[in-house]
Formats: structure tokens, C-alpha cells, sequence
């Protein structure tokens, strides 16, 4: 697989202005154009690549984050097994976002064969800290998963999120199409 380091990719932060939302906030002057005052565009930097062994302290700060969101212990045995598996690429791969030298965001995925097709890609799990959410992180790192996908010769990509995981379901909703499937967990 070919490396997946990209620098240098500018996404727009919250101070972007929308052309839509413009209109609806206090000072914008629909004959005039105007808006008063006028926001800055920002951008964060980004680089995405692999989780390599120097992030291991910033991923599990994130992993332990993703596990907590969602209500799931982890032991410390899990989550070195787990790390040990991405270095390692054993089934599973890993994504770190950056600004600058910081972890913003992560994500886990993984290649499987399906009865109807020979190579589907599932991502599991993708977390980006509260400060750097809706500036383009988690979608930068989808894309990234996505473009695994095609080199691997995958015919789907899919997650899983809650159903109450509003904030991410706004962007999902925007990036995939939601099939309706519900998923059920039989104890073992």
C-alpha cells in the first residue's frame, strides 16, 4: 500500500462564513451584500498518516476519549494490544490526524471479505478532540479511509454510529447515505 502522508491540506475552521447562515445573522445587509462585521477566513493545517509508535501517549489520550463517549470500558491490557495491532497493521490500521505537532483526531479501520463481495472496508472507529471538531478533521480522515479503500480494491466503506450522535450524523448524512440498518449485539 502506497504511504498515506499528505501536509499541507487547508480546511476551513467555524469562522468560515456561509452564504446561507450570512443572511440570518444580526448586521448582514441583504440589499448592501455587507455584513458588519466582516469575520476572517482561518484555516487548519493538517496532515494526516499513519499512527506511528512516537503517538502512542496522544492516541490513547483520544482512544480512552472515544471509548469514554461512548460508555465503553478499557483496560490497559486492551489498549496495548490494540496499539500493538496498528503498528503492526495485524487486521487493523490507524490514522492520526495533526495540527501542528498535536493529535486532532484518529481513526481505525479495517479490510474483510463479505458474502457478496471480496474486499469491504469497515470503518470502526474515528475520533477528533471537542476543539477541532466542525473544521474538516473527521471528514479529511474519512476521505483519507476512502481513499485506502480504492486502493485496495474495496467496493464499500461503511460505519456504524449511535443513533443520538446527532453532531456526527450531520456530517455523515452529508458524505454517505444512511440505509436504514440497525445493529444487535448477541452476548457471547
Amino acid at each position: 500500500m502506497e504511504d498515506m502522508t499528505r501536509t499541507g491540506r487547508r480546511v476551513p475552521t467555524p469562522n468560515a462564513v456561509n452564504p446561507v447562515e450570512r443572511r440570518e445573522r444580526p448586521g448582514y445587509h441583504r440589499q448592501t451584500q455587507k455584513h458588519a462585521p466582516r469575520r476572517r477566513l482561518e484555516f487548519m493545517e493538517l496532515q494526516i498518516s499513519r499512527v506511528a509508535a512516537d503517538d502512542r501517549s496522544d492516541w490513547e489520550q483520544l482512544a480512552r476519549a472515544y471509548k469514554a463517549f461512548y460508555k465503553t470500558d478499557i483496560t490497559d491490557a486492551e489498549l496495548d494490544t490494540a496499539w500493538s495491532r496498528l503498528l503492526r497493521q495485524d487486521g487493523v490500521d490507524g490514522l492520526a490526524a495533526r495540527s501542528g505537532p498535536k493529535i486532532v483526531g484518529i481513526t481505525h479501520y479495517l479490510f474483510h471479505t463479505s458474502t457478496w463481495s471480496s474486499t469491504v472496508c469497515y470503518l470502526q472507529d474515528l475520533f477528533v478532540v471537542p476543539s477541532a471538531r466542525g473544521q474538516g478533521v473527521a471528514r479529511a480522515l474519512i476521505e483519507r479511509v476512502a481513499e485506502a479503500s480504492r486502493v485496495q480494491g474495496a467496493n464499500r466503506l461503511y460505519w456504524l454510529t449511535q443513533d443520538s450522535n446527532t453532531t456526527a450524523r450531520a456530517l455523515y448524512d452529508k458524505l454517505a447515505k444512511f440505509n436504514g440498518f440497525l445493529r444487535y449485539d448477541f452476548p457471547i
